[in-house]
């Protein structure tokens, strides 16, 4: 964080990261820092519904194990999928 608030008061430009990579190693380096910041950013988005998914699951245990609505059984994967869906 330090880094980041120092970088950003000695050159305040948009683009973060990106620009700052450019700037001190060109312009295919920056074009990687950005591509990498920007496929990274997927991944650690869909982090979070799974993990609430599987923290709601400790509290509501049918979540976890599964539950049979009439002559349905839903799986606990199943109905993890689902809350995670219902969070997106």
């Amino acid at each position: 964080m330090l880094m980041v608030r120092e970088l950003n008061s000695m050159m305040p430009a948009e683009g973060g990261y990106y620009h700052w990579v450019k700037q001190a190693f060109g312009p295919f380096s920056g074009f990687m820092a950005g591509w990498m910041n920007w496929i990274m950013s997927f991944v650690d988005v869909a982090i979070y519904p799974v993990l609430a998914a599987y923290y709601i699951g400790y509290f509501i245990p049918e979540i976890r194990n599964g539950i049979t609505l009439g002559s349905f059984e839903l799986s606990g994967g199943f109905m993890s999928f689902l809350v995670a869906a219902l969070i997106i």
